[in-house]
């Protein structure tokens, strides 16, 4: 009897057997270790079906390190003209020994695999299919696939990078490059599209193939943090889970970039980012190169690994001392991965709703879903599904064999060093520079002129009749507004107000200028250290030596929104 015809790199092994099928009838077909089932009512349309044996010892279409192994084998099935009313049952007997790291796929002709959703009975894999061409069990050689594994993650972390490219950077900002290599550095300028003010962008970029810890120096505040493919809500799930400080910790990806933003600051300063592995940055690097094995990527490999990390009893802080160890076993970290990985396969929604809820509060759902849905429909984590209960020694292997290439040299700082603006004119509390307030208007103007320049736009004279009955004018250069009170001929300067995101040729004595943050420049005072008043819901001002400063933001501790002393026109012109 002719065998049906078989695709996707697969051979018949026996002989095959044909029977006739009517609408009301069911099918019970056995070959050996294989069986096909039917009920009564199974068929719409009658036909012949033919029912052959296929050896499986290797499906060419199976990904990464997931393989059969010699003892697969499977069945293929030919409806002929009968046609299916209700799903057929496939039965396969398997070992008892193998049935944790057994699955059940089918094979296209093209050699394209989908894991089909099985059933345990006895010794006996059940997959209940309408969709027929070839129809495999597998078993998995655990032991292959995690040193597979382990081989891939290795050499992953063997990786090295091209340096980026940074041109034009600022004249008061260089960087020290990392003397171990791990990551590479340079600067670049970057202007604020909003305020045009100019910024020091650091990049750092990793030249490993593993995670890696990036920490920013808290004492000086970078006006933003950019990391590639890490949304501000999965930085704040690692950050969360890991104990650290998500606005100025990052845990830089493989090969990944990131970038932090520096104004130039009114005194001299240094941004030492400190470039470190330690427990959380290995064992996110294992789960997330064993998740890409399986099909998983964009933020939901580091979503599952955070995931993992905050249901496992692991000193994330703790550093790798002893190399190619872990100082806690990993098996509940990599047992944790393969339950996650296996509910992500199952119930996509499910999943993502879990690990939000657990570790990602304000996460995107519907991207996250969409990226677990495609992730089902490739099916590869369904030959995981049943490894759950892999022992702790295969799977210590495979974190041994990503250890080996971390490397001693993981370890270094890339310093950015920021020169103080120059000041043209200090801030006082009854000066501009060493103008004083009640200095003539013409030869106020002059002096302001001489160092700042034309103003950037007419004077601005307003008779003050609501708020004073005296005339006055308003000198501008840009968010510096200069007042001279009294009538034309006979002014004199009254006081100024500074807005906006600065000019870096003025500052308080203190080193103070617009756009400055609270801890930047609070020392400045010694040991008058400024309180602060609220005035309303979102501002504040200082009460401390020198002119008023009006602080803005969630908390006091924010930009300086302004600077101003004296008495400056407020009415309109």
């Amino acid at each position: 009897m002719a065998a049906p015809r078989v695709g996707g790199g697969l051979e018949v092994s026996g002989a095959a057997e044909k029977v006739r099928v009517g609408t009301s009838d069911g099918i019970d077909i056995s070959l050996g270790s294989v069986s096909v089932e039917g009920s009564k009512g199974s068929f719409d349309a009658s036909g012949s079906i033919t029912v052959a044996p296929v050896n499986a010892t290797k499906v060419p279409g199976m990904v990464g390190a997931v393989q059969t192994t010699g003892r697969a084998s499977g069945v293929v099935v030919d409806l002929g003209k009968a046609t299916l009313a209700k799903p057929l049952t496939v039965r396969f007997a398997v070992p008892s020994s193998e049935l944790d790291a057994s699955g059940v796929a089918h094979v296209g002709d093209d050699g394209t695999w989908t894991p089909v959703p099985f059933t345990v009975d006895g010794s006996d894999l059940v997959a209940t299919t309408d969709d027929f061409s070839s129809l495999v069990v597998f078993g998995i050689d655990v032991g292959a696939v995690f040193n597979a594994a382990g081989s891939f993650v290795a050499q992953q972390f063997a990786g090295r990078t091209d340096p980026p490219s940074c041109t034009g950077g600022p004249s008061w900002a260089s960087v020290t490059a990392v003397p171990s290599g791990a990551v590479h550095s340079c600067v670049r300028s970057n202007t604020d599209k909003k305020s045009g003010a100019v910024r020091a962008e650091l990049e750092v970029k990793s030249n490993r193939g593993t995670y890696q810890w990036v920490a920013l120096p808290s004492d000086v505040k970078p006006d933003y943090v950019w990391v590639e493919g890490q949304p501000d809500w999965l930085r704040k799930a690692i950050g969360g889970v890991t104990g650290t400080d998500w606005t100025r910790t990052v845990l830089l990806d493989p090969g990944g970039r990131m970038t932090a933003g520096y104004r130039r600051p009114a005194t001299g300063k240094q941004v030492t980012a400190r470039v470190y592995p330690n427990q959380a940055a290995v064992a996110v690097s294992v789960v997330v190169e064993l998740g890409k094995l399986f099909g998983l990527d964009g933020p939901l490999a580091p979503l599952t690994a955070a995931w993992c990390l905050d249901v496992v009893d692991v000193d994330l802080a703790a550093p790798v001392t002893t190399w190619g160890k872990l100082p806690s076993s990993p098996a509940p970290l990599l047992d944790c991965f393969v339950d996650k990985i296996a509910l992500l396969w199952r119930d996509p929604r499910k999943a993502v709703a879990a690990a939000v809820d657990s570790v990602a509060p304000g996460a995107p759902t519907a991207e996250l879903e969409a990226s677990a849905a495609k992730f089902h429909s490739l099916g590869k984590a369904a030959v995981v599904i049943q490894l759950s209960g892999i022992a702790a020694r295969v799977l210590s292997q495979t974190l041994d064999a990503a250890l080996d290439a971390f490397g001693f040299d993981n370890v270094g700082d890339a310093t950015l060093t920021l020169t103080a603006a120059p000041r043209g004119l200090t801030l006082g509390t009854d000066s501009i520079g060493d103008i004083p307030f009640g200095t003539e208007g013409a030869e106020a103007r002059r002096r302001l002129v001489a160092v700042l320049g034309e103003t950037s736009e007419p004077d601005s004279v307003v008779t003050m009749t609501e708020c004073r009955p005296v005339p006055s004018t308003i000198l501008r250069w840009g968010d510096f507004w200069v007042g001279l009170v009294g009538p034309p001929g006979d002014q004199t300067l009254s006081g100024y107000s500074l807005f906006g995101d600065g000019d870096s040729r003025l500052s308080t004595a203190e080193g103070v200028t617009v756009g400055d943050r609270y801890e930047e420049f609070v020392d400045g005072f010694g040991d008058a250290k400024p309180s602060v008043s609220v005035t309303d819901d979102s501002t504040y001002v200082l009460d401390a030596p020198g002119p008023e400063i009006e602080m803005g933001g969630q908390e006091y501790g924010d930009r300086a929104l302004s600077i101003s002393a004296g008495v400056v026109p407020e009415c309109s012109e």
